[in-house]
This record gives structure tokens, sequence and C-alpha cells, in this order.
């Protein structure tokens, strides 16, 4: 970590060596002109020389003033951080030797707060390369408050009268805060989380997790144990999560987790000795498993595909579920070989809307019509149907005429309508 950052900021070493031995020429001369021994403040300029060359001295990570400033705060990831102890550890060293020279922890813990807040706001509006952290604030505020306690430890006493000491303190903090405000406020300061960035970084990695786990084990119960699996790729506009094997593609809804549609490489069904009843329980046993609240109360109903071609037939599940004699537009379709293996499924697991009810029935449909077809109905099946952005009972009815197409009849009017896309 000491090596990132040095190396971050190109001529750190000889800078902060540069700035110590002026410091420390000025201080020793000033000590010596007054009787006092000179290691200990020369320490200290040394100490204070090194927060000032670290926090103040431009980096490489972009342009002086960008005003921008992290906000967020975190205790986990602080503690986690070997960046912030590194915080901690940097303003340890001159409240501590501050203390023990001046005998005036209060005086010295106010000063070396401000100074915490300040160099942050300076980083952000000033210092090219910098940016400002709360983060960084506190933890630097917990090594100074350290250092303090220390220094106060080490020599046990409290230069008098005390309440200077108190007086002093307090007006540095409060000078200080209220040029924080001004300066903050004149900055314009952006603000952004960078731990909740994080945060929700970790959130969606999880969900990734756990949405690749989920339609893993779906493409397992679709395409055997024989599958290889060669990835998922999620979608997160659309909200689907699409799973490929050697055997096949499966997808579904995430985080909904219900699953769209499923597809085999190899459509061709192979020779089996299933009965049509035995590969129902195949189809049905799939759809127990992965769609039960879709079929709870659905009508299935059951059909032989390619029925000639022997023991290669294929076998179809449909799962339709009625509301008022209304079909919903919940839809599940499976088809199981004979040999039991699945070869694909559609699915539309829409919740029931709720509608008004039918008043145009099947005896008065034919009437409405031919109001306004002109033509005879050939067949008819009532639909919940999207008019409008609405679910509306919807008749769609097959007519008579050289154009066999379909029309539509609101069930509550009567009306002619066109149904959403």
């Amino acid at each position: 970590m000491i090596e990132a950052s040095i190396g971050a900021v190109p001529g750190l070493l000889a800078a902060f060596a540069v700035l110590w031995a002026m410091s420390a020429a000025v201080v020793a001369l000033v000590t010596r002109s007054r009787d006092r021994p000179v290691l200990l403040p020369v320490l200290a300029a040394g100490a204070v020389c090194g927060i000032v060359t670290i926090t103040l001295m431009p980096g490489m990570a972009g342009a002086a003033g960008e005003s921008a400033c992290d906000t967020g705060w975190s205790l986990a990831q602080a503690a986690g951080s070997s960046s912030a102890w590194l915080n901690v550890a940097l303003f340890i060293p001159a409240p501590l030797l501050l203390t023990m020279l001046f005998k005036r922890p209060l005086t010295v813990a106010g000063c070396s707060v401000a100074a915490c807040w300040m160099i942050e706001m300076a980083q952000a509006t000033v210092v090219a390369g910098r940016s400002c952290s709360v983060t960084d604030s506190v933890m630097n505020t917990a090594g100074a408050l350290i250092g303090t306690l220390a220094g106060w430890a080490l020599v046990r006493t409290w230069r008098r009268p005390v309440w200077k000491d108190f007086a002093t303190s307090a007006a540095v903090l409060g000078v200080s805060a209220v040029v924080l405000v001004v300066w903050v406020r004149s900055a314009d300061l952006g603000a952004y989380d960078e731990p909740a960035q994080h945060a929700r970084q970790r959130t969606m990695e999880k969900q990734a997790d756990n949405a690749d786990a989920w339609i893993t084990e779906a493409a397992r119960d679709m395409f055997g144990p024989n599958a290889e699996y060669e990835g998922s790729e999620y979608d997160k506009a659309e909200g689907l999560i699409t799973a490929t094997t050697s055997l096949g593609q499966i997808t579904g809804r995430w985080p909904d987790k219900t699953l769209v549609a499923a597809a085999v490489n190899d459509n061709e069904a192979e020779p089996g000795d299933l009965t049509h009843e035995q590969a129902v329980q195949v189809g049905k046993r799939f759809a127990e498993q992965w769609f039960p609240e879709q079929i709870h109360g659905a009508r299935l109903t059951t059909d032989i595909l390619a029925a000639d071609t022997g023991n290669r037939a294929m076998h179809q599940l449909t799962y339709r579920r009625y509301g008022d004699g209304v079909m919903m537009p919940m839809r599940l379709d499976l088809t199981v070989t004979s040999a039991g293996r699945l070869l694909g499924f559609t699915a539309d697991p829409v919740t029931d809307p709720v509608m008004p009810r039918s008043k145009v029935t099947q005896a008065g449909l034919a009437d409405v019509v031919r109001k306004h077809s002109g033509s005879d109905p050939v067949a008819s099946v009532l639909l919940a149907q999207k008019v409008s952005g609405q679910w509306r009972p919807v008749w769609m009815v097959g007519v008579q005429g050289e154009d066999e197409s379909d029309v539509f009849i609101d069930a509550v009017t009567g009306d002619l309508v066109t149904p959403d896309v």
C-alpha cells in the first residue's frame, strides 16, 4: 500500500525530504535560541511534513477543482480496508509528538481534527489528482485523537492553566467549522456514495451468482446430466437470464424466478417405449416442479404430435387457466418424446388479471359479429386481452368470407376492438 501511494504521487519522497530539511533547520534554530532540546521539535516537524506531502501533493488521478466528495461511510468497509488503516497510522505521530512537546492535548486535538477536514476540502477543490472522502476524514480524525491520547499518556502532564487549553481548542474547532461551511457552499461540492456503490455492486454480483445457480439447475432438469454447461447471459434490461448447454438453451425471468422458454438443439424425436400417458407424466413432473403457481387451477389438455411415426411420436401438454369462462393469459406448452426427453417448452406466467364480467354471451355473439363485419362467425373463443393497456374479456371470432380473418369483440361493450400487440 505504501509503495502504491509513493508510485501514485511522483516525487513524494524527494518532496518530503526537502520540506523536512527546510522546516527542521528553522525549528532547530528557534529551539536552540531558547536553549531547549532539538530532537523532539525536529521529529514533530517531520511528522507534520509527512502529512503535508502525502495528502496535499498533486496526484495523477485528474485535474484540480473537480469539487466532488465521497460522502458515504461504512464502518465495516473502513475496518476491512488497509488504506483506511494507513490513514489512521499517518495521523498518529504528529499529534503524539506535538502533545509531548507543548503539553496541551486539547489544543493539539482540536488543531489536528480541524486539519483532517481542511485537508479533505483542499483535496476536493484545490489539489490536482486528489479526491475528498468522509471515510478518510473519519479515519484521519481517529488517528489524530489516538496520537493525542498516546502523547498525553506518555507525558502525563498538562500545561497550566487548563482552561486556556479548552478555550483554544474550542476556538480552533469553531472557526474551522465556519470556514468549512463557507468553503463547502462556495465550492458547490458534488456528492457520491462509494460505500453504497460497493454495496450495490456486491448485491448485483450475489444476485448474478444466484441467478446463474438457479438457471443452471433448471438446465440440468431440462436437458439432463449429460448436458455440458457452457455459461449464462443476463439481460438486465429485459430481466431475462439464458443458460446455454451443449444440448440446448433455457431462458427464465430473474429475479422473478420463472422460466419462459427452452428448446433442444436436436428436436427430432428418438424412438422410445413410453405410452402417451407415461410421456404426459414426465411433462407433468417438470411442470409441477418449475411452474407450481402457474399451473395451479389450470386445465391440462394433451395431444400426440406426429402419431403416425409410431414410437417416434411427440406428446404435447397444454396448460390453460379459465376464470368465469374467460381464458386467462397464462400459457404453458411442453413437448415430450416417447423416450421421455423434454424437447422444449414455452411459458407466459402472467398473473390472472381482474376484469369486468362479460355481457356478450356465446348465444348473442353472432348478431354482434354480423353487425360489425357482415359475416357469420365460424369459431370463437373468449380470451383475456389487453386493449389500450387495460385487461378486457374479448371474443376472438373467426368469420366467413374469402379473407378468413379474425375479429375481436369486447365482451362487455360489444364493440369491435384491436388488442394490444
